[in-house]
Order: structure tokens, then C-alpha cells, then sequence
């Protein structure tokens, strides 16, 4: 994919959020991007980390928003934007990776397309 893939998600609104042991999965009604680096969830007033006890309802809270735009900055991160300002972002920094994580994050487009980042 080239230029920006998550692209394809604005417009689009998160319908579930899953949970799987040290990952997280969020789907966008047939995309999906995995995160093995949890994404931090920014709002006006506060960041969202994870092991944070708010971290479950904040990132649950943002199914159903709706996404405004998104970022991609190799070596830095990846952004999702929602309507609401919510923002979550995927950290692709080498230095915030433990070392024996290969991938930071996975996108499927969900018609056979796929990304990977490494950090």
C-alpha cells in the first residue's frame, strides 16, 4: 500500500475493540489494525497508557467514533484521529520497543492488502 494505508479508514467508525493477551486489535467494520505496541489513547485533557486502570474504557470508549484522519510517520508513529479529537497513536520508535518484538503493528485493508511496521 502505498502513502498513507490507514487512509482508508476516514470515514469509517471503529465497531470493536479486541483484546488478545499482550495485543490489541481494533476493527473498522472489515479493516483491521493490530497493535503489538498498545496505543496510547490522547483526549483534551488526559493520555491513556497501557496497564493504566482508565486504559480498557478509554480505548472501548472510542467504538463507534468515527475516524477524521490519520498519520503515518515511519520510525515515529502511527495516528488514528477520530471525530471526537480522540487520538489514538501506535509508537514505531525503535527505542520504545522491547527487543524481541519484530513488529510494531499490522494493518489489513480487509480486501487481502496488507502493512506491516517494524520499529
Amino acid at each position: 500500500m502505498a502513502g498513507d494505508p490507514l487512509s482508508v479508514l476516514i470515514g469509517r467508525q471503529l465497531s470493536s475493540v479486541e483484546f488478545v493477551q499482550d495485543y490489541v486489535q481494533l476493527h473498522f467494520d472489515g479493516p483491521t489494525l493490530t497493535a503489538f505496541i498498545p496505543p496510547q489513547i490522547h483526549t483534551d485533557t488526559e493520555v491513556h497508557r497501557w496497564g493504566d486502570c482508565s486504559y480498557r474504557n478509554a480505548l472501548c470508549g472510542c467504538i463507534t467514533e468515527v475516524v477524521r484522519g490519520t498519520t503515518v510517520r515511519s520510525k515515529d508513529s502511527l495516528q488514528v484521529t477520530f471525530a471526537d479529537g480522540t487520538r489514538l497513536r501506535i509508537s514505531l520508535s525503535p527505542e520504545q520497543t522491547p527487543p524481541n518484538l519484530a513488529e510494531a503493528a499490522m494493518f489489513s485493508d480487509g480486501h487481502e492488502r496488507w502493512e506491516v511496521w517494524q520499529p
